[in-house]
């Protein structure tokens, strides 16, 4: 938050920028706050979470049918990463639709959410491929489910949500993005994004992604403005619909 109001206040002379994720609307939406002005640059790619369970759930439980099946009527946890953040929102979802008996257990941060899983204090949550992967790797978690349209190259053989039928009115595909001070004027912007669509671009940068459980995919300055409404947009519905509202401090 206070990068991004810093960014918002800089001078449009393009020295100062700001690479970062969707979290730039998701906080202060749940905090009640105005969201930072910043211009929209262009987007780097998409992250998405998986769902995915610990040693607490039975070891022949292996897939998403099986987990429903062997969770209905039976009380349980579901973790996530921080109260009001996009894990949350989820892991509610996911209780409401399918009528689970879950309580929610909120950790400050992905770090300490797994190794709580790690220790079997809960069932399972949403998390990224990038904290979990070595853990899913090492077959100490398991990985039921990925949110979004695709599959994740790193992870083949998961199914999405919406493959499995489930969770079909929920979309979710983070962005990562380049943003800078309102009012840049086109002789300053331009020369930024181009060098930014160049390197979004590179083959070596596209396969890094890939690797990390992230999908790269370049949108210059007008889609990403209107991708970033239409996000913020339907955070704002997700979090009056679940009063996901968090206190500050």
């Amino acid at each position: 938050m206070l990068g991004a109001d810093h960014v918002a206040r800089a001078a449009p002379d393009g020295l100062t920028l700001m690479l970062t994720t969707d979290a730039l609307f998701q906080v202060p939406v749940v905090l009640r706050r105005p969201v930072p002005v910043v211009a929209p640059i262009g987007r780097l790619g998409h992250a998405t979470v998986l769902f995915i369970i610990g040693p607490e759930v039975p070891a022949q439980v292996t897939d998403m049918a099986g987990f429903l099946t062997w969770v209905r009527g039976r009380p349980m946890a579901l973790g996530h990463w921080g109260g009001g953040g996009s894990a949350h929102a989820l892991a509610l979802m996911l209780a409401q639709g399918e009528r689970l008996d879950a309580t929610m257990v909120g950790y400050r941060g992905e770090p300490a959410m797994l190794t709580d899983m790690l220790a079997g204090r809960f069932a399972g949550g949403f998390g990224t491929p990038v904290t979990f992967g070595e853990a899913l790797q090492a077959g100490q978690l398991r990985a039921l489910a990925v949110m979004g349209a695709e599959r994740l190259a790193v992870l083949p053989a998961v199914p999405t949500m919406a493959e499995l039928g489930l969770m079909r009115d929920t979309e979710y595909r983070g962005f990562g993005g380049l943003f800078g001070p309102p009012g840049m004027p086109d002789a300053v912007l331009a020369p930024i994004a181009a060098a930014f669509r160049a390197a979004a671009q590179d083959p070596v940068l596209v396969a890094r992604m890939a690797r990390m459980g992230s999908i790269a995919g370049h949108a210059d300055a007008a889609g990403f403005a209107a991708e970033f409404a239409l996000r913020e947009a339907q955070w704002r519905a997700i979090v009056t619909r679940l009063d996901l509202f968090q206190s500050e401090g």
